[in-house]
């Protein structure tokens, strides 16, 4: 579970790894990007031995979930050399690079007035989201030039009150106004600003979401929250251009947000767990976890039942091993989903938690965690924004690889 990381010192307050770049808000209000593959070859020369291995790691994470990587990782000695050579790359690999070495090869998208509470891109644009509302700006990427250059759009406002938290699935994007409620826009709409729905609040409060699939939990508080199931439809041929810039190829849209919704206390009636003794819960894809007053950490699986109209959570509920660790002694600030796990952040540091194992990534205050499980080359990835910079952590998912059974042909 070792990770390898490499850090840029800069004064950021919020970053962004999108589409072959990386973007940065800087302290000083300035939004900028650079080419992430620049980035790396950097690392690539200075660790040579390893270019290979690091490239795998940070530009191409698609390729271990490829057909290929599982035939030749089911290969015993090989996923052995390559998990030695992993563990060693993790414990040599440890290189800051200075922001004014490649300040001069970053671009200009413009500035940030208010102090970004969230950024988030999807379909070619970014978002960011602060105390007077959501602001947007369309990346326009060239796909006839060789490196996908940008032509960003000035940033124009789409909602004008507070937003805390911006996400976006399936054609829809998803803001969390606080006590302005659950807001949700259209995505798929070109050469223009996304249309938020703002005569259609629908929760009285929204501090956080979290992605079901193609449903959504919407979270009032730590352990409050109302289950938001969504109408879906095929995606229109002419909107998956998107996906030539590195997002997962989405095949459907939701064509009714919030079509039904279920309430806490009907989902959690045939579980067994005590409501009361919530401290806090989240939830990554199907899955729920509740991390309980005496430190116990549940999960239940939601289940989803169309001919009965009806969304609750599994009567088998597993007890997470982590009563020691540092998720059962405090509250997250922020969870994050990763290839079979999730990341926290906490007060004074970042852990990650996959496969029932816990290993702490950063042990310092940090301003967010992000994870991109919407991409294909960046799934593995997890980026820390801290005072002193961003750090860059490729997860080590050998372990999760599958292995493809022998096929015999006929010859």
């Amino acid at each position: 579970m070792r990770t390898i990381q490499f850090t840029i010192k800069a004064r950021t307050v919020e970053s962004y790894l999108y589409g072959g770049y990386l973007f940065l808000l800087m302290e000083d209000g300035r939004i900028l990007y650079v080419s992430y593959p620049y980035l790396i070859n950097q690392l690539c020369e200075r660790y040579s031995r390893y270019a290979k291995l690091i490239q795998l790691a940070f530009l191409h994470n698609e390729y271990f979930r490829s057909k290929a990587a599982s035939l030749l990782l089911g290969i015993d000695e090989v996923r052995q050399a390559i998990s030695k050579l992993w563990d060693k790359a993790a414990q040599e690999i440890r290189i800051e690079i200075d922001f004014a070495s490649i300040e001069n090869d970053c671009h200009s998208m413009g500035t940030w007035q208010d102090m970004p509470l969230d950024v988030y891109m999807y379909d070619m644009r970014m978002f960011v989201a602060s105390r007077s509302g959501l602001m947007e700006s369309r990346l326009r990427p060239d796909f006839e030039s060789p490196d996908y250059s940008l032509h960003p759009t000035p940033f124009e406002k789409c909602f004008d009150s507070k937003v805390i938290a911006v996400s976006a699935r399936a054609g829809k994007v998803v803001l969390s106004a606080d006590k302005e409620g659950l807001l949700y826009g259209d995505a798929l709409v070109k050469d223009a600003c996304v249309r938020i729905n703002d005569r259609d609040h629908i929760a009285g409060r929204s501090l956080r979401t979290g992605w079901s699939h193609f449903d959504l939990i919407n979270y009032s508080s730590a352990n409050a929250f109302q289950y938001l199931r969504n109408t879906t439809g095929l995606l229109e041929p002419d909107s998956k251009e998107r996906f030539r810039f590195g997002d997962v190829v989405e095949k459907k849209r939701i064509v009714d947000f919030a079509a039904s919704s279920f309430d806490r206390d009907a989902m959690m009636s045939r579980s067994g767990i005590p409501m009361e003794n919530i401290r806090y819960c989240f939830n990554v894809s199907g899955k729920s976890f509740f991390l309980m007053d005496n430190g116990i950490v549940l999960n239940s699986a939601i289940k989803v039942k169309e001919e009965e109209n009806a969304v609750y959570y599994s009567p088998v509920v597993k007890r997470v091993p982590y009563e020691r660790g540092e998720i059962s002694r405090r509250k997250p600030l922020k969870v994050a989903e990763v290839p079979n796990g999730y990341v926290i952040s906490f007060f004074d540091k970042v852990v990650l938690y996959q496969k029932e194992n816990e290993r702490v990534l950063e042990e310092s205050p940090s301003f967010n965690i992000r994870t991109y499980m919407g991409s294909k080359n960046y799934r593995d990835i997890v980026t820390v924004t801290k005072e002193e910079g961003v750090s860059f952590h490729s997860i080590d998912v050998l372990d999760t690889v599958p292995k493809i059974r022998a096929m015999h042909h006929r010859g």
